[in-house]
């Protein structure tokens, strides 16, 4: 915020588009390029599911080096797997979002 405005331009994230519920249309994985949105431990990463005009944010996916999609799928929608510097961790769709998975009850 600069002035009480978003200082915010396009050139602080780079869209991946992805096909996360195998419906033919693009889904996204944002992720961030900005100084304030990478460090030593990667990117701060966001999932839209939806076209451009109708994009709805699922994940939040939080900071990691890399976000891979893996082939299982729940909800209609592909697993995600964030490489992050303290450890993989398994993204799940659910309920019109993607959630955490935890190890031990995979």
């Amino acid at each position: 915020m600069v002035a009480g405005r978003s200082a915010f331009e396009g050139t602080w994230v780079v869209g991946h588009p992805v096909d996360l519920d195998a419906d033919g249309r693009d889904d996204w994985l944002v992720e961030g390029r900005h100084r304030c949105l990478t460090g030593t431990d990667g990117a701060d990463w966001w999932v839209y599911s939806g076209d451009t005009g109708s994009a709805r944010l699922v994940a939040a996916a939080g900071r990691a080096q890399a976000v891979e999609m893996l082939p299982e799928r729940h909800g209609g929608f592909r697993d995600l797997q964030l490489q992050a510097k303290q450890g993989d961790l398994t993204l799940r769709y659910a309920a019109g979002a993607y959630t955490s998975v935890d190890p031990a009850e995979d």
